[in-house]
């Protein structure tokens, strides 16, 4: 059951696709390792611009994640 509900809450966020909020130490440590990677590849994404993370198509400019204000919840 632990081990389900680190893999289910490791987003941190139910805006962010976790489908339960992390509510043991295991559970936040896993989720604030997760959101620290996500920004190391956002920031590394802004600073190799040439190297392409996602093709979204068509005009449209990728969503800056990082860039929103973030609760975190104990």
């Amino acid at each position: 059951m632990v081990l389900e509900h680190i893999i289910l809450s490791h987003h941190g966020q139910l805006e962010f696709g976790a489908v339960k909020l992390p509510s043991t130490p295991e559970a936040i440590l896993v989720s604030m390792l997760d959101n620290v990677d996500a920004k190391t590849t956002m920031a590394l994404a802004a600073a190799r611009p040439d190297y392409e993370v996602a093709n979204l198509g068509g005009n449209f400019t990728e969503k800056q994640w990082g860039a929103e204000h973030e609760v975190v919840q104990a």
